[in-house]
């Protein structure tokens, strides 16, 4: 090859060092686009687990509130809303009237910017808080919204307070200075309106309402509460409700424990419809008659009525008669029976007792003890079952599960002193199912309640042991 057609022959040859300017900025481009997806992505992902998080801790902290309140309904007598917080003297201060009504026990409250919701009516002893419910004072613990403290850790635009005895650690109210103490924060600042059942009465503030039933027994609660993230990048709005009912009661004639020795006479619940029309209750006497061990007579027959109680000291070995006779019998209609019931109950050696039905059929009267699974079926016509009626006479039950097959169900054990007998009379209705086979509700045990006291029943405890 000639050197001039070699030195062509390379000259020709293009030599790559790399990418071109142009390439450079497509790949700079799509690697931008690239990362900047994945980025943007991750932030979502963040910001989604940020929000998940500042819903749930949202959730969680209403949700206790809901507990503490709930549990505090359940020990009171009585909820009220904020319309019986209204001074009927309009020419009077509001916030003033509310203070004379709430301030009790020497422990003053100040409802100047508050915006009161609940007051709970909580059965006391004398100074003191008890829990119990068969006591003849009360005193009044109070829920509002109001603005957050000044410099503090609690934040608005409002938060809910209770004002109210000290908590110990036990759980039971302390006799010490009542305090106003924040319970939830970050409480949104629009005015909820509830959509109350027919008859129920609404109490409402900022971010807190609360329905109340017409007996002042049972509150529908409502909390919204603003949902903020650390970046405050949402401002969402939580909602919640739940249903409580109190439980407690004050019942000015009736002590269960004092003397261990007292027979009460706690009545009914029934209405009879009489001739006239008129749906009223139905009084019933209890005749309480005290036998020797020689079937001689120990105490005469003694008739109490409804909130009466008679001091018997039922010996072991000993009969009691107990009958529930209904007043003006014969001027009550519709019923099957209107007759008299009658138990013989005695005491054993060992603590356990015995009875016999000796007027009327045996299944018209049922007797409980302590732990003792008490009916809680619906009642006729609107009545309180027996479980219902003996809650408002101040007993308290315990929730045990049973299991009948596969399927678990609740079932209420009753709480009494273990010297104690509750004796339910049936006396309306004979027959306790209907003629289509279904419980006949109206058959309910709760037409006159009984109870005595007896050291003798303790034996069956010590035995035990």
């Amino acid at each position: 090859m000639k050197p001039y057609n070699l030195f062509k022959f390379f000259s020709k040859q293009k030599t790559y060092t790399g990418f071109t300017l142009t390439e450079l900025l497509i790949g700079a481009a799509i690697t931008s686009i690239v990362v900047g997806a994945a980025g943007f992505g991750l932030v979502q992902i963040m910001r989604t687990s940020q929000k998940g998080n500042t819903q749930a801790e949202r959730r969680s902290e209403v949700a206790r509130a809901y507990d503490f309140i709930s549990d505090e309904i359940r020990r009171s007598r009585l909820v009220l809303g904020n319309n019986r917080l209204t001074d009927p003297d309009t020419s009077d201060d509001d916030d003033e009237y509310l203070d004379q009504q709430v301030t009790v026990l020497n422990k003053p409250f100040n409802a100047d910017g508050k915006e009161v919701v609940l007051f709970l009516k909580v059965p006391v002893t004398d100074a003191n808080i008890d829990k119990d419910g068969n006591n003849n004072n009360e005193a009044t613990i109070v829920y509002y919204v109001g603005n957050p403290p000044n410099n503090s850790v609690w934040k608005g635009p409002k938060v809910l307070y209770r004002w109210g005895p000290p908590i110990g650690n036990n759980g039971e109210y302390t006799d010490g200075n009542w305090q106003e103490n924040p319970l939830i924060d970050r409480v949104a600042a629009n005015t909820i309106t509830p959509d109350c059942q027919s008859g129920w009465a609404s109490s409402s503030a900022a971010g807190f309402a609360a329905c109340i039933d017409p007996n002042n027994k049972t509150a529908q609660l409502f909390i919204n509460g603003n949902i903020v993230t650390p970046s405050g990048s949402d401002n969402s709005i939580y909602s919640a409700d739940t249903k409580t009912v109190a439980r407690a009661d004050i019942d000015r004639n009736i002590n269960f424990n004092d003397p261990v020795r007292r027979t009460y006479a706690l009545g009914g619940d029934f209405a009879c419809n009489r001739t006239n029309g008129v749906n009223t209750p139905w009084a019933i006497d209890t005749e309480v008659t005290l036998y020797n061990q020689d079937s001689s007579v120990a105490v005469p027959k003694q008739t109490l009525q409804e909130g009466g109680s008679s001091e018997l000291n039922i010996a072991a070995n000993q009969k009691v008669t107990i009958t529930s006779k209904p007043q003006d019998r014969n001027d009550c209609n519709p019923l099957t029976s209107k007759d008299p019931i009658t138990v013989d109950i005695q005491i054993n050696n060992d603590g356990t007792y015995t009875h016999s039905v000796t007027a009327g059929s045996s299944n018209k009267v049922l007797i409980f003890r302590n732990d003792d699974i008490v009916p809680d079926e619906v009642a006729y016509d609107g009545q309180k079952t027996l479980k219902a009626f003996l809650e408002k006479k101040g007993f308290e039950f315990e929730e045990v599960e049973i299991t009948d097959g596969d399927t678990p169900i609740t079932k209420y054990k009753i709480v009494m002193n273990p010297n104690q007998l509750l004796i339910a009379f049936e006396i309306g209705q004979d027959n306790p199912t209907l003629s289509n086979g279904e419980l006949n509700p109206g058959f309910d045990h709760q037409d006159n309640l009984v109870l005595i006291t007896s050291d003798a029943l303790l034996k069956d405890i010590s035995n035990n042991l």
